[in-house]
This record gives structure tokens, C-alpha cells and sequence, in this order.
């Protein structure tokens, strides 16, 4: 069967830096007619441009009618919601994600990344994760699965906002490859160079490339613009600030994820978590995917733990796990003489944060203390997303039992 694949350009007019620049014009034309012409020399089915519904965006819906463009209208800060109805509403499996404010992006690099995505079992492919083209040039790859996924997940806002921030914060549960300039695009190892339009001073260079380079009918190369830069060294002074104030914004970014990381903690169950353990236990969205898959009464909750508690089930470990000091969910080894079975059940609310892979990986160490040779996760198959976390745990499959599929760490 083959998978249908768009291109989606978010797109909005409001821009604390530079309001509505979107329709700024170069060469005479919008800034976001550029970026939607360059996207429709790319092998792809479709390309939609996909705003909100404030009413300031009310021109792009007209601009795109006047242009005969596909739009799609959703969220203005929910942006990962917005991609994921667009997809649904023209039926994409296959997402290329662009913004709107980069008007020599390059559908050579486009047609790359669809490449590998196509050719490899992977989930996600960009250019911009781990820099080394030059900022304008941005773009990534997911599949509607992996889109779906995290639109299920992740109710943090960060990852709400930032379409694949999510999948960046958990690398356990997606396959992620990257683009660098290497090879053929060595030419474009340029990671300091910036061909967005985001500032004053980025739109000044951009107007002075395509006054210099662009031809009706036809779009700029990058190997064109590497070249007149290289001829004009003085250009790529123009925007340097902006650069250096964009890079002081990411770090801002990468340290809001990173702290998220940091909050995650695991301990031993103690008597006062009896009644958050029981709630969860009870939690229909977590219960679902149990080997026991109905809820639990109360005095069932406190003949099991109170064992546990007391210190007099040596064969089993029960953890909480605390996300910025609170209960989020648990962790479970259950000791016998070959093999040590793991498990985890994160509340609902805590879901989307990157916490199951970082309790996971704690408890791996809290077993690796005990000198545990051998761990054991007994995943139902549509638990999809336990499944990725524990693969991506270098837990290894061994077998399936009717509904259940075993995997191994070995230490």
C-alpha cells in the first residue's frame, strides 16, 4: 500500500520579533508564497498550511484561496494539535514538518529525508536535532503513527507547543535518525549561517539573496546562496545578533526539558502511599493493560501490600515514582530464583512527560545493586507505548504468550 505523504506549514501572523512577516515580500512576493512554492517542488502529495483560528490569521486562509493552496485551521498554541487534525483531515501517513519562515527551504533535502525515511523502520528524521545545515533549512520527517502517539501522550505544554519536543524527550519510545552535512551536502555544513526570517536583520539579508539570485520561475539553490555568500563574506555579519539571541532562547528550551528530566525520582513504597497506590491499581487506563484487567477491592489492596510494606516479601520490591515531589506512578520487581520481573504504571495525569523512561532506567539500576543477573517484562501487545519503552531500554524480545509478548535485560 502506498502511503500518502504531505508536506504541513505552520504558519501564523503574529511574531514578537517581526509581526506579520510571513507576508513580507521578496522578489515581490510573500514570504510564505516562497516557502509553499519551494515545498511543491518536493516529491511529495500534498502541501497544506496549517494556521489557527485567531482572526489575525483569517488573511492566510485568504491568501491560500487566492493562491489555490490546501489550508487547515486549529489551535494557535496547541501546534502539535493543529499538525495532528491536519493530517487526519487530508489523510497523511507520512508528515514532512516546515515553518513558515524559511523561504529558501530546500526540497532537495526534503526528497533526501523522505528517502531513508522510506528505505528504514524508523519513526522520525530531521536536519535540525543536532545542528550542522544552516538555520533556514530545518525540517522533519514522522509518520502518523508516531504523531498520534505523542498527540495521545503528552499533555505537558512545552511538547504541546513544540510539535517533536516530545519525541526528543523520549528517544525509548520513538526511532530517530538525523540528516548532517556530510557527503553530498558537506557544501552546506554552514551551522552558524542563518537563512531564516525571524528578526529586522534576517529579512535584510534575505532581501539582498534573492534581489542577487532569484529568477521568476525558477527557485534559488543552496549551492547559489553558499556561493555569493562565499563571495560576500560581509553578508552573514547582517544577522549575526539575531543568531546569538536564538541560541540564547534554545538553551532557554533544551533547559526547560533537561529540568524535566532532573524532577524524576523513584523510592521505596512506604505506609502513606497506600492510598495513591490504590487509586492507580483502580485507574481504568492503567488497569486495561494488567494481566488482571478489573479493578481491585480495597482490602485485596491491603492484604497484598501490607507484606510489602512490613518489609516480609523479600521477593518483592515495590517503588513510587515522584515527579517534582509527586506520586506519578510505580515501578515493581518481582524476585524469583532465574529471572526478575519488571513493571511499571504511570498515573494518567503524569503520562507524556518522559517519566517511564527515566523510572525505568532507575530501576534497572536498583536491580543491577541487588546483583540481579536477569530482568523480565511481560508487555500485553497493545500497551504500544510499554513496548517501545522497554526496546528502547535494550530489552530484547524472546517469545509471545497469547496476548503477551516477553522481553530480556541481561546484566
Amino acid at each position: 500500500m502506498e502511503l500518502k505523504t504531505g508536506i504541513i506549514i505552520q504558519a501564523r501572523m503574529s511574531s514578537s520579533r517581526l509581526p506579520n512577516k510571513i507576508m513580507l515580500e521578496l522578489a515581490k512576493k510573500p514570504i510564505l508564497w516562497h516557502v509553499v512554492e519551494r515545498c511543491k517542488k518536493a516529491d511529495v502529495d500534498d502541501v497544506i498550511i496549517a494556521t489557527s483560528i485567531n482572526k489575525e490569521n483569517d488573511v492566510i486562509e485568504e491568501f491560500c484561496k487566492e493562491n489555490n493552496y490546501l489550508c487547515y485551521r486549529g489551535s494557535e498554541d496547541d501546534v502539535l494539535d493543529r499538525y495532528y487534525n491536519a493530517a487526519i483531515k487530508f489523510k497523511l501517513d507520512v508528515i514532512v514538518r516546515i515553518t513558515s519562515d524559511c523561504p529558501l527551504v530546500s526540497p532537495r533535502l526534503i526528497n533526501k529525508c523522505l528517502n531513508i525515511f522510506e528505505e528504514r523502520d524508523i519513526d522520525y528524521i530531521g536536519n535540525a536535532r543536532k545542528r550542522s545545515f544552516p538555520r533556514g533549512l530545518d525540517l522533519e520527517i514522522f509518520s502518523l503513527k508516531a504523531l498520534e502517539r505523542e498527540w495521545n501522550l503528552t499533555t505537558e505544554k512545552i511538547h504541546r507547543e513544540h510539535v517533536t519536543a516530545f519525541i526528543y524527550a523520549n528517544p525509548e519510545m520513538f526511532r530517530i535518525e538525523d540528516l548532517m552535512a556530510e557527503g553530498e551536502f558537506e557544501k552546506f555544513k554552514r551551522p552558524n549561517l542563518r537563512l531564516t526570517v525571524d528578526t529586522s536583520e534576517d529579512f535584510k539579508l534575505l532581501s539582498i539573496i534573492y534581489d542577487n539570485l532569484y529568477k521568476a520561475g525558477k527557485i534559488i539553490s543552496i549551492e547559489e546562496v553558499v556561493d555569493f555568500l562565499d563571495k560576500n563574506p560581509e553578508l552573514e555579519k547582517i544577522n549575526t545578533n539575531s543568531e546569538i539571541e536564538h541560541l540564547n532562547r534554545s538553551m532557554d528550551l533544551k533547559q526547560k526539558i533537561i529540568d524535566l528530566d532532573k524532577e524524576i525520582k523513584i523510592r521505596k513504597a512506604e505506609k502513606e502511599d497506600i492510598g495513591f497506590l490504590f487509586q492507580l491499581r483502580n485507574n481504568p487506563e492503567v488497569y486495561k493493560y494488567f494481566k488482571n484487567p478489573c479493578p481491585i477491592t480495597y482490602e485485596e489492596h491491603i492484604n497484598w501490600i501490607t507484606p510489602i510494606l512490613k518489609d516480609e516479601k523479600k521477593d518483592r520490591l515495590l517503588y513510587v515514582i515522584l515527579y517534582n515531589k509527586e506520586r506519578a506512578g510505580q515501578t515493581r520487581l518481582d524476585i524469583e530464583k532465574d529471572s526478575t520481573e519488571i513493571s511499571i504504571s504511570i498515573h494518567p495525569d503524569y503520562q507524556g512527560k518522559g517519566i517511564g523512561n527515566k523510572a525505568v532506567k532507575l530501576t534497572i539500576e536498583e536491580a543491577k545493586k541487588m546483583e540481579i543477573k536477569k530482568l523480565i517484562a511481560e508487555i500485553k501487545k497493545k500497551n504500544v507505548g510499554s513496548l517501545a519503552l522497554f526496546k528502547k531500554n535494550n530489552f530484547n524480545y524472546v517469545r509471545t504468550e497469547e496476548d503477551l509478548e516477553i522481553f530480556e535485560y541481561l546484566f
